[in-house]
C-alpha cells in the first residue's frame, strides 16, 4: 500500500497540480513545459495501466488507501487533460479502474456524478497588458 501511495505521491501529484494550475491559470506555464510534465505524467501512467490489467484495486481484492489516493490524484486530469481518445486508447484499464471507484456509494456521497472530458483543455493564452501612454 505504502509503495503505491509514495509512486502516486511521487510520479503523478507533482505534474497533476502543476498542469491543473497552468490550465487555469493560476501559474504561468509556456507550452513546452506544459507538453513535458503532460508526456511525464501520461508515461507515468504506464505502470498502473499494466498492473491494473488483471486487477479491479491496486493492493489485494478491496479499496484501500493508495486506490483512494490514486483515483483522488486522477479525477482533475481525467476532467480537464486527459481527453476521452487517451483514456480509450491508451489507458482503458485505469479508465475501468476509476469509473468502478467512483461509482461506489461512499465516492458518490462525496464527490457526486463525476463528468470526465471529451476533449482536452489548453493552456489559456496569456494576457498581455498594454502600458497607456501618458499625454503630458
Amino acid at each position: 500500500v505504502d509503495q503505491w501511495v509514495d509512486y502516486v505521491s511521487l510520479n503523478l501529484l507533482p505534474d497533476s497540480l502543476n498542469m491543473t494550475n497552468w490550465i487555469s491559470g493560476q501559474e504561468e506555464s509556456d507550452h513546452k513545459t506544459f507538453g513535458k510534465a503532460l508526456a511525464r505524467f501520461k508515461s507515468n501512467l504506464s505502470v498502473i495501466e499494466t498492473h491494473l490489467k488483471l486487477r479491479n484495486f491496486l493492493v489485494g481484492y478491496s479499496l484501500s488507501i493508495a486506490d483512494v489516493v490514486l483515483v483522488n490524484t486522477l479525477l482533475v486530469p481525467f476532467q480537464l487533460f486527459l481527453d476521452t481518445p487517451f483514456r480509450r486508447d491508451t489507458i482503458p484499464n485505469i479508465t475501468r479502474y476509476v469509473s468502478i471507484i467512483v461509482e461506489g456509494r461512499c465516492f458518490k456521497q462525496v464527490y457526486g456524478r463525476v463528468h470526465y472530458c471529451k476533449k482536452s483543455f489548453n493552456l489559456p493564452n496569456p494576457i498581455v497588458f498594454k502600458k497607456e501612454e501618458s499625454k503630458d
